[in-house]
C-alpha cells in the first residue's frame, strides 16, 4: 500500500513529505551546533593560546549556526507566517517594517531611484560579502555594497537601493522593494505594485538575538521613509504621494537584528503612472546571486577532500589488508559521486550525505567524550561533518536540489 504524498503536521497545515524530511534533518544540525559550541569550551582546562581560539571558534559556531537555527525553530512556532506588515530575516524573526508601497511598472521604479540618487545593490554572494567586510574594515568606499535579504511573501526582496554616506559602508541609506503578488490586496482593499521597507544603517554592532556582526539601524524608520519619498519626489515632480495614514497603529518594537523601531504607522504610497521610463535605468536585480550557494559549495568540497584521503589510504595500506584498500576505495568512489549529484541538484544525494553526515557526528562526538585520548582529532572530524550537516540541512541547499 502507497504512502500519500501528503501529511498533516498541525490542524489546518498540510505539510509536503520531502520538506518534513528537511526540517528533521534541520533540527539534528541544530542540535549538532549546539554540542559542538559545548564541546570547544569542554576541549581546554586552563588559559591558553589555544583557548583564546577555541573561544573565537565557539562565538562563531554559537552566533552563525547555532543561536541562527535555535531562533528558526522557535520563530517557526511563535511568529505569525501571515502578513502583518512586517518582514522576516533569513532567521524566521520579525525584521524591518514596511513602510513604503509604489505603484507602477519596475521600470518606471527603476528610473525614479536611479534619478533620485540611489544606487542598486550588489546580489548577496561570498565575493560581494568579502568585499563589504573589507570596505568596512578599511572605511573605504562601496558603493554598491549588498544588503542582507529579508523576507516577504516567502521570499527575498525583489530589489535594493541605498545611497553611502560620507564614503562610509558603515553607514547609509537604504530600502528594499518587494513585488506584491498579483490581484493582492493590502489591509482595507488598497492595491500596489510593490512594498518597500526603508532604514538607515547608522554603525555595524552585534545582533542582540545571535550575536553576528549586522548594521544597526536608527530607531526612528519614519525619517528614512521620508527621505526616500523627499529624494523622489525632489528628482521626479511627477511622481505624487498618496498617504495612506494609520496603515498600521504607531508603535515601538525591535527588529530582527534587536534595533528598537518605532513608527506613526503611515504608509506613503508613491502613484509612478506618470513617469516615463529612462532607457538607461538598470534592471532591478534580485538581492540573493544565482551563482551555486556557499551551503553547497562548502559540503562538496569537504566530500571531495574525503574521497581524496580515502585514495590515499588505499594506496598505503599493507599489501596483506586488500580488504580494507577496497573499501577505502569504495567510499573514495561514493563520496565523489555523491558530491557530484548534490552539484548536479540530486535532492537523494544530498539526503544521503546528510546521512552520513549525522552518523559521523554521532560517532566522532561518542569517541570525543568516551576516549581520552585523539579528543583533539575527534572534535575536529566532527566539527567537518557538523559544518556539513548545517549547510546541507539549509533552506539554500534544499532550494538548490530541488529547482531544475
Amino acid at each position: 500500500m502507497s504512502l500519500p504524498t501528503k501529511v498533516r503536521t498541525i490542524p489546518g497545515v498540510v505539510a509536503d513529505r520531502a520538506h518534513l524530511v528537511d526540517r528533521i534533518f534541520f533540527g539534528l544540525g541544530t542540535i549538532a551546533a549546539i554540542w559542538l559550541a559545548y564541546a570547544l569550551v569542554q576541549v581546554n582546562d586552563r588559559l591558553t593560546w589555544w583557548t583564546v581560539v577555541a573561544l573565537v571558534v565557539f562565538w562563531l559556531v554559537l552566533a552563525y549556526l547555532a543561536l541562527p537555527r535555535l531562533n528558526r525553530i522557535l520563530a517557526t512556532i511563535y511568529v505569525p507566517d501571515y502578513f502583518i506588515g512586517r518582514t522576516r530575516t533569513s532567521d524566521g524573526l520579525l525584521g524591518d517594517p514596511l513602510n513604503l508601497a509604489v505603484r507602477g511598472t519596475a521600470e518606471q521604479l527603476a528610473t525614479v531611484m536611479k534619478r533620485a540618487g540611489w544606487t542598486l545593490a550588489d546580489p548577496v554572494d561570498l565575493s560581494s560579502s568579502a568585499k563589504i567586510v573589507a570596505a568596512t574594515l578599511a572605511r573605504r568606499s562601496y558603493p554598491e555594497a549588498p544588503v542582507s535579504p529579508l523576507f516577504l511573501f516567502g521570499r527575498a526582496q525583489d530589489a535594493a537601493y541605498q545611497q553611502e554616506v560620507d564614503g562610509n559602508p558603515g553607514q547609509r541609506h537604504h530600502v528594499r522593494f518587494w513585488r506584491t503578488p498579483d490581484g493582492w490586496p493590502l489591509p482595507g482593499g488598497h492595491r500596489v505594485d510593490w512594498l518597500g521597507g526603508g532604514t538607515y544603517d547608522r554603525r555595524v554592532g552585534l545582533s542582540l538575538f545571535t550575536l553576528q556582526v549586522t548594521h544597526k539601524i536608527d530607531a526612528d524608520i519614519d525619517v528614512e521613509r521620508d527621505h526616500v519619498v523627499e529624494t523622489v519626489r525632489a528628482a521626479a515632480p511627477e511622481a505624487k504621494v498618496v498617504p495612506l495614514v494609520d496603515f498600521t497603529t504607531s508603535y515601538h518594537s525591535r527588529n530582527g537584528g534587536g534595533d528598537a523601531i518605532h513608527t506613526d504607522g503611515t504608509l506613503p504610497i508613491l502613484e509612478l503612472a506618470a513617469v516615463v521610463p529612462d532607457p538607461g535605468a538598470p534592471d532591478l536585480r534580485p538581492v540573493v546571486s544565482d551563482r551555486i550557494p556557499i551551503q553547497v559549495v562548502l559540503p562538496i568540497a569537504t566530500s571531495l577532500l574525503a574521497a581524496v584521503w580515502f585514495v590515499i589510504t588505499a594506496a598505503t595500506v599493507p599489501s596483506g589488508e586488500n580488504g580494507l584498500a577496497w573499501t577505502a576505495l569504495g567510499l573514495a568512489v561514493a563520496n565523489a559521486a555523491l558530491a557530484i549529484a548534490v552539484l548536479r541538484r540530486s535532492a537523494i544525494a544530498r539526503r544521503t550525505l546528510l546521512v552520513i553526515a549525522v552518523v559521523s557526528v554521532l560517532l566522532r562526538a561518542t569517541q570525543f567524550h568516551v576516549v581520552d585520548n585523539g579528543r583533539l582529532q575527534a572534535l575536529a572530524h566532527a566539527a567537518v561533518s557538523v559544518l556539513e550537516l548545517i549547510a546541507l540541512s539549509s533552506s539554500a541547499a534544499s532550494r538548490w536540489t530541488r529547482r531544475r
